[in-house]
């Protein structure tokens, strides 16, 4: 390999030599050495970065200009109502923060100002005509931690929601894996649960607060809990569990036939082909229904001692109650004595009875048999 020696202009050489490299063996040695090197990179990396903030920051200019516009609007609109007498200003800007007001409300009764206290501070506010419609609310619900108890379903209490303050009847439930809202007897006391009662419509992510008991002078903590609301709906569907019996009365092979666990063959042609299981724990299927009874076919034989079980859910029905606290309709001596929805338990202990005591539900004993067992142990 050599350079000719006819040429002498340094262009023409140059572009020879170009040509020869690319051509030549040292064509992959003049490649590596016209690829760029780090500095290069990183110089190229940090003018595609500075292209790219001069595109934002001429973004947010035009936002800023935007907003320059309006505060020089802003403080010309000031300086023009300073100009004026405070009469017109006020006509035009309206009552400024701090200032005193009177108010000329419409369709008071006459019991607010007879009964009327100045020591109680009253909050005006408004509603949203949205908000004047009746639901059911569902929230999110967890008990104070200084109550000492926990709430029952369908006992009375006293919520706070929005501009309101109304006494209603609740129902506690919990959202399972399947979506399913499972009936609650009790609130759950260290977790939380969904509550569901009727109310006026609020809007969602609004906060509540529940009073357990509005009876004054008492004792415990009054405070029940907080939640949030969730959803206003007219259709919301609480499940509860429910556990049928049966007996069978004839058995043929796997085929049997139950009595006892339905009343009509409306509630069997509604089960068809539900699951049922007996004590042995064999499984089967409600099948065709008889007048009062229904066939049923299962995995294996089964006895005629055997109790066949079938377990499903059922809705729950959500009260419809809703009473709105008018205190400030009466006067101080009637509130000390004023109480709303009392809870079953109140009214059992007021009137002085018990609640009843199904005898099924009893358990049995047999002295006789308990007194053997006692001899035999020691």
């Amino acid at each position: 390999f050599c350079l000719p020696t006819t040429i002498c202009l340094k262009s023409l050489e140059k572009n020879f030599f170009y040509h020869t490299c690319r051509t030549g063996y040292f064509g992959a040695l003049f490649e590596l050495l016209l690829r760029p090197t780090k500095r290069q990179k990183l110089l190229e990396k940090r003018q595609r970065h500075k292209e790219l903030f001069d595109k934002l920051y001429d973004a947010t200019a035009f936002y800023d200009k935007i907003m320059d516009k309006l505060e020089s609007q802003r403080n010309l609109n000031k300086e023009v109502l300073n100009s004026l007498p405070p009469n017109v200003r006020e006509e035009i800007e309206g009552a400024a923060p701090g200032a005193y007001v009177r108010l000329a409300i419409s369709g008071v009764p006459n019991q607010f100002v007879e009964n009327f206290d100045a020591r109680q501070p009253l909050v005006i506010g408004s509603v949203a005509k949205g908000e004047e419609a009746m639901s059911f609310i569902h929230a999110r619900f967890h008990n104070h931690r200084w109550l000492k108890r926990v709430l029952k379903s369908n006992d009375p209490i006293t919520v706070s929601l929005g501009w309101r303050r109304y006494q209603t009847v609740a129902v506690f439930s919990k959202e399972e894996h399947n979506l399913r809202k499972r009936y609650l007897k009790y609130s759950l006391e260290h977790e939380h649960c969904h509550i569901t009662f009727r109310g006026p419509v609020v809007p969602a992510k609004t906060g509540m607060i529940a009073f357990a008991d509005n009876k004054p002078g008492a004792p415990s903590f009054r405070i029940a809990g907080t939640g949030t609301v969730t959803d206003c709906n007219e259709s919301f569907q609480i499940m509860k569990k429910l556990k049928l019996v049966g007996h069978p009365f004839k058995i043929f092979s796997k085929t049997a036939f139950i009595r006892g666990m339905f009343n009509s063959e409306l509630e069997v042609s509604k089960m068809i082909g539900s699951k049922v299981q007996t004590v042995s724990k064999i499984r089967g299927k409600v099948g065709y229904f008889l007048p009062g009874d229904f066939r049923a076919t299962f995995e294996a034989p089964i006895r005629m001692a055997d109790i066949v079980f079938l377990r499903s859910f059922v809705p729950v029905e959500i009260p419809s109650f809703y009473n709105p606290v008018l205190n400030f309709l009466i006067d101080d001596a009637s509130q000390k004595q004023w109480r709303m929805l009392r809870t079953h338990g109140e009214l059992r202990q007021a009137t002085g009875t018990k609640p009843e005591v199904r005898e099924d539900s009893q358990y049995k004993v047999d002295l006789l048999a308990s007194l053997i067992d006692r001899v035999f142990y020691f």
